[in-house]
């Protein structure tokens, strides 16, 4: 391999591996078209999880199914509002944002059959995990993934702690 070859690879990993994908904030709580969120309630739950995954594609195939589960059963969910998740598309880390009417809501979805089941079966993934829930005023929504990681920074609790 070139010298010239070889940097244009190194190049390439380092631009690359920053990179990141996020899905559109959707879900049957939110309107898009009138960029509110329906309901009456000023306040909402914003819950922001980090994962870092290990470097074992096995795992991370395990995790990113289970992520799917997950979300396809958010909808049926009471209080659900919206969701976005994002990933890193040659790194390690991923994150999900849901949003909820109140905290019971939230509660219930943590404590639901496809949260636990994933939760047990997906935490051999990750080398580390950080979450944090924030109250905010609906107007907010959506939550712009820049906005997210800063309250993740700023509320965020590691799983493992």
């Amino acid at each position: 391999m070139t010298v010239g070859r070889l940097f244009q690879l190194t190049l390439a990993a380092l631009l690359l591996g920053g990179c990141v994908v996020s899905t559109p904030f959707v879900g049957p709580g939110y309107d898009p078209a009138s960029q509110r969120a329906d309901g009456g309630k000023a306040q909402v739950v914003l819950s922001l999880t980090q994962a870092v995954l290990k470097d074992d594609s096995e795992a991370r195939d395990l995790f990113r199914d289970y992520v799917e589960v997950v979300e396809a059963s958010l909808p049926e969910r009471h209080g659900f509002i919206g969701f976005s998740k994002r990933t890193e598309l040659f790194g390690s880390n991923a994150w999900t944002m849901t949003v909820w009417s109140d905290a019971a809501s939230l509660e219930a979805f943590v404590d639901s059959t496809p949260h636990r089941a994933a939760m047990q079966a997906a935490m051999g993934a990750l080398v580390d995990a950080r979450f944090a829930r924030v109250n905010i005023d609906r107007r907010e929504l959506p939550v712009s993934w820049e906005r997210a990681l800063e309250l993740l920074e700023n509320n965020g609790r590691h799983y493992y702690e």
